[in-house]
């Protein structure tokens, strides 16, 4: 009994994906915002989104370092509390 030959398939994408953040307004006065955004890959598809951000106390403060807030998003806004 002979098995017959087998064959594999590769596919790498190499066409990264894009993403874009609405505009928020210069100043929230608000704890709580949603954030919204649009990503999309048209090869494998988007698997996760980050959201980053930085922030300073006043116009006159140096901004902090990027920090992570959460990841894998899914849905089309992300329901952010400023620290």
């Amino acid at each position: 009994n002979a098995e017959a030959p087998k064959s594999r398939q590769e596919w790498q994408d190499n066409t990264p994906p894009t993403s874009l953040a609405d505009k928020l307004l210069a100043y929230q006065v608000n704890g709580s915002f949603p954030i919204t955004y649009t990503v999309s890959d048209g090869g494998s598809g988007v698997g996760r989104v980050e959201l980053w951000y930085r922030y300073r106390t006043d116009s006159s403060a140096t901004r902090s370092p990027w920090a992570q807030y959460g990841t894998g998003y899914t849905a089309v806004a992300v329901p952010f509390t400023r620290p």
